[in-house]
């Protein structure tokens, strides 16, 4: 079973979500399509040609001083042997909010636990101007807080070498209205933790399913 790996999980605590959408969608169709959740808008740029039309999911969930927005792509089976490039941009739609925290997340298969997962963040289109970069470290937790502004461009590549799978990956992200003082910073940190913890316990609770 993957750990979880976000810091100072115990800040979740102080918040309590008011509110939970999703919308549920399929790779292909986003191509088409921007998806807008909420005050949120997901656009597709580039890439993955190799998805094979996978399973999405678009999840809202609203706290008290920050919203969490997750992405997740299901690979059904598996992709193995392959290289994972996508680009795709956020935009926050909301003037008086912007984008404080992202994360990364991906579930390694049961082939094998040898690759990691990168996710860059840019400012401009065409991989231009960037502002954040996150590895997921054989299919590690990681996360990153600070203002990012209401528009970010997103790639995310991986090689899947030979004799490796990976059957999901998941971004996240924390939007907030106001500036944060510390303590707010630390929930942000909390709550993408709480969230990604519920996630890893829904796979782990279906693959055992299978078993």
């Amino acid at each position: 079973m993957k750990k979880f790996t976000f810091a100072l999980m115990a800040f979740a605590c102080l918040c309590v979500p008011t509110m939970a959408s999703t919308i549920n969608t399929t790779f292909d169709a986003w191509t088409l399509a921007p998806v807008v959740l909420g005050d949120k808008q997901f656009t597709y740029i580039a890439g993955g040609s190799n998805f094979n039309n996978a399973a999405m999911t678009f999840t809202s969930t609203v706290f008290p001083t920050q919203t969490v927005y997750d992405l997740d792509v299901d690979f059904a089976p598996g992709l193995t042997d392959t290289t994972i490039d996508l680009d795709y941009s956020i935009l926050v739609l909301d003037p008086l909010s912007y984008i404080s925290g992202m994360g990364l997340d991906a579930q390694i298969g049961a082939l094998g636990t040898n690759f990691d997962l990168t996710k860059t963040y840019y400012n401009a289109p065409g991989h231009v101007g960037q502002i954040a970069q996150l590895t997921s470290l054989n299919g590690g937790n990681v996360s990153v807080l600070g203002d990012f502004g209401q528009l970010v461009y997103v790639h995310v590549f991986s090689i899947v070498p030979i004799g490796n799978e990976i059957d999901s990956l998941r971004d996240g992200y924390i939007q907030s209205s106001v500036p944060e003082p510390t303590s707010f910073l630390l929930a942000g940190v909390g709550v993408l933790g709480l969230v990604s913890l519920k996630w890893v316990r829904r796979r782990v609770t279906a693959k055992s399913d299978q078993l």
